[in-house]
């Protein structure tokens, strides 16, 4: 429904306005509407008798999920105000005739106080005409309320409590969340029993800009499904248009030969049959499954474009909860369909010697249109010096994201010393056979402490760079960096691959900048929460505030970089309160008196015992400010919490993105870092006598990538 009220020529949806389980209209009483956080709504009669039937909780007729109830139905699940509201104007809209709300003959309404918020008769309106505290209320008609009914609907609420007092103030606390006037802030939502007060206005606005964000995305992934689907229909289209071709090609070829190739003439029509029943099925299943998430958001949409059209603050704040969890869990729904170009075709390659080969003549091979759309994934990583090395992996992917399985392009390295003395020379060059599924690996025995290119070529690709350099480097305890270099066609040229670069610096943790009050290093990259037996010398960089650790160099100023952290914690006795830390900050707010994330400065995922949702759960920080909260797990006594995250920071456009490196998901991302000044990663580690806590720094070689992890990370530099 539009702003113009009855200008809309839409009717209002009938599932607005009745139960959809008894079919009854809307009122007050028993019929009131009441919302589920799938946003479905039912009448309070039909759920409160769902609920005497229960034993688990209600279950929404409409897409199965079940909801536990507190207490009672009216005590857990808000009204419906979209929807009463809707009904209201309904009537008015319908008949033209609505009766008055303040008589009790219930005559036909003639007007609509904006103040009061009722429908009034001829008598009503005398009546507001004569007594001195209602003058200043003001009248429209019945049809100048239609023209902007949005507007008389949204007006400010008064309090039942203390008559006359608007509803300007809302109590934020977990257990109040509802609105309330000046004097209910001074008698029972005081600050010092712990309520925090905020203006309604200011309150609705930040809450409905994080609505409006939250439909902008939803909108934006219903559009990017509606072309997936269209780009996987014209697909299929082809695909079942090259099957009549495929199959006359392979009736004419078997027509000229022996009656011996007629079994094996049918058995490829049915392997042609299979594929394209194959295709549809894949196609249908995942048009099926976009339109129901589809029918979800646009439902979504729709309920949370009604609520900020028709709400007054106060009741979209109630709302707003419900709204906002369901619109962030509708994130998550994967809408979105393959787009991939494939095609079959009949291996005719072996004609001449048919007779010999009869058997396996003709197989149908699915392809990927041609060896050009192999992505080249190629890893460089340092090496040690007089030992055999690893220092480079050569993998191919294909366009439908998959690692290649079938014949993949031929290479050729040449591993050089970078020496401009002596001339670079050739050193070495091996293919690792056991790869070949999916690429190859390159291995090389350096001699000296120096630098070292390997110059690729490989078959049927143009390469904008071929040559990749790496170092040599002293094995005394240190790591090896590694660069991940991802193909991506470049602009203005098909035919030639450029490189997505992404560095993996090897990243230790600095004793000198320890707090050892708090915690200690096993080696350079694995930090535990408890300290020394023997304390080390003092040292001015040392963190003193903060319980934690600095990496000993800090991040380069340019490019993208990536590294992990793992953590595993142990719960020694129950308690509330943080676990760790991680991130990147500016030096100075390294030693903070408790979180980095507080500060302006640092960008930060916080792991912490959360009293609302009695879980473990992930925060993003910055500036005082959570930015993103999920539950984990259910905190239980000795239970173990395994949490692994990676970083991408990218300085090309100074955003820092938040993966959960187990399911490969992007968590969060932060944008604008201040790279105005050097960034540092940090680990800090809290509460050593309730948590037993082990973080390591996974970083340069030590990182394994999955296709799914190296498909995100690519996905995340070319997307944002």
């Amino acid at each position: 429904m539009n702003e113009t009220g009855s200008d809309n020529d839409e009717a209002i949806p009938e599932r607005y306005l009745q139960c959809r389980l008894c079919q009854k209209q809307y009122s007050q009483g028993n019929r009131c509407p009441r919302i589920l956080p799938c946003l479905h709504s039912y009448c309070l009669g039909c759920l409160e008798l769902g609920w005497d039937w229960a034993s688990t909780g209600i279950t929404c007729q409409l897409c199965n999920a079940t909801w536990e109830v507190h207490d009672s139905v009216e005590a857990t699940f808000p009204v419906n105000y979209v929807a009463m509201k809707l009904l209201t104007l309904a009537k008015v809209e319908n008949s033209r005739t609505v009766h008055c709300t303040d008589c009790a003959e219930s005559k036909r309404a003639t007007h609509r106080c904006v103040e009061c918020h009722h429908f009034i008769c001829n008598e009503g309106y005398q009546a507001h005409r004569q007594f001195v505290q209602l003058q200043t209320h003001r009248l429209l008609t019945i049809g100048e309320f239609l023209k902007s009914p949005s507007e008389m609907f949204t007006k400010e609420d008064m309090c039942d409590v203390h008559v006359g007092q608007p509803l300007d103030l809302f109590c934020l606390s977990d257990t109040c969340r509802c609105a309330i006037c000046a004097s209910c802030a001074l008698v029972s939502h005081t600050e010092r029993d712990g309520h925090r007060i905020g203006k309604v206005q200011e309150v609705y606005t930040d809450q409905a800009g994080q609505t409006r964000a939250l439909i902008e995305q939803i909108c934006l992934k219903l559009e990017n499904a509606k072309e997936g689907l269209n780009v996987s229909e014209r697909q299929l289209k082809q695909l079942e248009g090259r099957e009549a071709d495929i199959k006359s090609d392979i009736r004419e070829v078997f027509e000229s030969l022996m009656e011996t190739l007629k079994s094996r003439r049918d058995a490829m029509i049915k392997t042609v049959d299979d594929i394209l029943e194959r295709e549809r099925a894949d196609f249908e299943g995942a048009k099926s499954e976009t339109m129901s998430s589809e029918k979800r958001m646009l439902e979504a949409v729709e309920f949370a474009n009604q609520a900020l059209s028709v709400c007054s603050y106060a009741e979209f704040m109630e709302l707003s909860s419900v709204l906002e969890d369901t619109m962030t869990n509708l994130q998550g729904d994967t809408v979105e369909l393959r787009c991939v170009e494939k095609d079959f075709q009949m291996d005719s390659t072996r004609l001449d010697s048919l007779k010999t080969s009869i058997i396996k003549f003709g197989d149908i091979i699915e392809t990927c249109a041609n060896p050009h759309t192999w992505h080249p994934v190629i890893e460089v990583v340092d090496a040690h010096p007089g030992h055999e090395a690893n220092i480079m992996e050569v993998k191919f992917i294909n366009e439908i994201n998959k690692m290649a399985a079938a014949e993949i392009p031929k290479i050729g390295v040449k591993i050089e010393r970078c020496d401009p003395q002596n001339g670079a020379r050739i050193m070495c060059l091996r293919s690792h056979g056991e790869s070949r599924k999916v690429g190859y690996q390159v291995k090389f025995t350096p001699p000296r402490d120096v630098m070292y290119r390997a110059k690729l070529k490989i078959s049927h690709m143009k390469l904008a760079q071929d040559v990749f350099g790496f170092r040599c480097r002293d094995e005394r305890g240190e790591g090896r960096d590694r660069t991940i270099y991802i193909a991506q066609r470049q602009l203005g040229d098909a035919d030639m691959w450029g490189f997505l670069v992404i560095k993996c610096p090897y990243i230790r943790l600095s004793e000198d900048t320890l707090n050892m009050d708090w915690c200690r290093l096993r080696d350079r990259t694995l930090l535990v929460n408890k300290p020394p037996h023997k304390q080390l010398s003092d040292n001015t960089l040392r963190l003193r505030s903060y319980p934690g650790v600095v990496a000993a160099v800090s991040l380069r100023e340019e490019g993208k970089c990536y590294w992990e952290v793992t953590c595993r914690s142990q719960v020694k006795q129950r308690w509330w309160g943080s676990i760790f830390e991680t991130g990147i900050a500016r030096r100075v707010a390294l030693d903070t008196p408790y979180i980095v994330g507080y500060s302006h400065h640092g960008w930060t995922l916080q792991i912490v015992y959360c009293t609302v949702h009695k879980n473990v759960c992930a925060q993003t920080r910055n500036n005082r400010q959570t930015l993103y909260h999920l539950p984990l797990v259910a905190e239980e006594l000795t239970s173990v919490l395994d949490v692994h995250v990676g970083f991408l920071m990218d300085f090309d456009t100074n955003q820092l993105h938040v993966i959960d490196a187990k399911q490969s998901l992007l968590l969060y991302t932060f944008r604008d870092v201040d790279v105005s000044k050097q960034l540092w990663p940090f680990c800090g580690i809290f509460n050593n006598n309730w948590y037993s806590t082990e973080l390591k720094m996974m970083t340069g070689a030590e990182i394994v990538l999955k296709q799914c992890h190296l498909k995100l990370l690519q996905d995340l530099c070319e997307t944002f």
